[in-house]
């Protein structure tokens, strides 16, 4: 790997060790010997799911593709990236995350997670369909099953430091614990773009301070965020003067001298003793006058925060329900709005009670259908709770598929995948699209949406009415295939319920 990849100060290798070893099970816990007159690592792959003739197949094409498209990137602050190559439908789709420490450049960041991409796939595993890499500044890894979003702790790897703790070991190991899971929650809260904190806390005689950073990679949920450091917490800390501890999805230090710890570039230690009278003062009069301040617009703040805290809350739940229930991808506000050109009326396919429908076109030139919630029908998390309930859980080709979603303040938006011939009512009450219905098409659509109903009602593992079936939610693909769409309103009943009982009192659709 390229030396760019390597460069640290101070030089010490301690707490930047992760090394992942090819023919290592992945349950085992690695432990490493550190040489603190060294800073880089030698970059140790873990190769997985070998493919024989795996030149030729279009897996190889894709994952080239990804690879030498990574040095185009616009480098960004996050030190993120997620990228995939492919149709989410496709089996040959290839999906990688990069990441680099917060304290990394964000040029070297690219730089290194290109290079370890260009070795990992030429040099280490040339042949197989999933592998990743610690780099000394970045991990990278790709695969050919989903990874965006799906907490991984294997394997684990550990880097202590080799001194014993001395003096009280209980309080020690409890003031150890408090910071850690201080970082935990802090990092956990980040958004999608970083999940990373950093901070001190007063240490255990003799040790005056410990120091101590975490990290997920921002893709991950906060529960699997909490849940990826806790499992590091459990298994690595165990009352050490100074430990590193690494796994795919996420890392943490924790340290008793600061000479090991390498600092983010906002965070700064105390201040030598000194002006200790000039600075009360100084302090003193700032608490004044932000008191004074915030007395002031305490009403306008409570009611406000009050409002921010309660959607919050509902864009958690709502949140915790899609990744655990239905392991969607995520996407961020700005990259929908982008993808819409500003859900632009020239990108509007439709529009209904719920909400409109936007085309949209993502970064690598995947084409979604965007439906954006409306903020004020008063029935936006109802249906978003039944697209995810019931939708992401159905699979079959006479069904639309749901791909993922985006939430955000009051935003309540669902990604579905795109056709381009949109909706049956297009066709029908078209005088010149409807010539295309010949009795064929005709008859491959009524079979199609009676195909898509008795799965739904009798072989899906959940018994679903729809309740608002119409042309406009029958979606055509390209060979006018049809898809049920629009499941809004649809009603699940249970499995022993007979066809007797399956009733519903209250009118719905139109």
């Amino acid at each position: 790997m390229a030396s760019s990849c390597f460069l640290f100060r101070p030089p010490h290798l301690f707490f930047f060790f992760f090394l992942f070893v090819p023919f290592l099970s992945l349950g085992q816990q690695i432990s490493v010997d550190i040489n603190s007159s060294v800073w880089e690592f030698p970059s140790n792959p873990l190769c997985l799911s070998q493919q024989r003739n795996f030149a030729e197949s279009q897996f190889s094409k894709n994952l080239n593709s990804l690879v030498s498209s990574i040095p185009s990137l616009k480098s960004n602050t996050y030190n993120f990236y997620s990228l995939y190559v492919g149709s989410i439908s496709d089996q040959e789709r290839v999906e990688a995350i990069g990441i680099c420490n917060r304290v990394v450049n964000r040029v070297d960041c690219l730089n290194c997670i290109a290079q370890a991409a260009v070795n990992l796939t030429t040099i280490y595993c040339p042949q197989h369909r999933q592998a990743y890499v610690r780099a000394t500044k970045c991990m990278f890894r790709y695969s050919d099953k989903p990874i965006f979003g799906k907490l991984e702790t294997s394997p684990p790897l550990e880097a202590p430091n080799p001194s014993n703790a001395t003096g009280d070991r209980n309080e020690f190991i409890r003031l150890q614990s408090e910071l850690l899971n201080r970082l935990r929650s802090e990092a956990a809260s980040g958004g999608s773009k970083r999940k990373y904190a950093q901070g001190t806390d007063p240490g255990s005689p003799p040790y005056t301070t410990f120091f101590g950073a975490a990290q997920c990679t921002p893709d991950l949920s906060e529960k699997d965020c909490n849940d990826c450091l806790s499992y590091g917490f459990g298994n690595a800390t165990k009352g050490r003067v100074g430990i590193r501890w690494f796994c795919p999805s996420c890392n943490f230090q924790i340290e008793s001298d600061l000479r090991f710890f390498l600092l983010d570039s906002e965070y700064e230690p105390d201040p030598k003793p000194g002006n200790g009278k000039v600075k009360i003062i100084i302090a003193t009069v700032c608490s004044v006058i932000g008191f004074a301040i915030i007395a002031v617009f305490l009403y306008i703040f409570m009611t406000r925060n009050r409002r921010t805290a309660k959607q919050r809350h509902e864009g958690k739940d709502l949140e915790e329900l899609m990744i655990k229930d239905a392991q969607l991808l995520q996407l961020d506000f700005d990259t929908i709005r982008l993808a819409t050109n500003d859900f632009s009326r020239d990108n509007q396919l439709g529009e209904g009670g719920f909400g409109a429908v936007y085309k949209g076109v993502l970064d690598y030139g995947e084409e979604i259908a965007v439906k954006r919630l409306s903020m004020k029908s008063g029935q936006g998390d109802n249906e978003f709770i039944n697209e995810v309930s019931l939708v992401a859980k159905l699979q079959h080709r006479n069904l639309v598929r749901l791909l993922g979603f985006c939430l955000q303040g009051e935003e309540r938006i669902l990604i579905y995948e795109f056709f381009k011939n949109t909706s049956l009512d297009n066709f029908i009450f078209d005088s010149n699209r409807r010539m295309i219905l010949d009795w064929e098409t005709r008859y491959r659509i009524i079979s199609g949406v009676a195909r898509g109903l008795l799965y739904l009602h009798e072989d899906s593992r959940f018994k679903i009415v729809h309740r608002d079936m119409k042309a406009s939610n029958v979606l055509l693909d390209d060979a006018m295939n049809p898809k049920i769409a629009d499941f809004g309103m649809a009603k699940l009943f249970d499995t022993d319920q007979t066809s007797q009982t399956r009733f519903t009192s209250k009118v719905a659709g139109t």
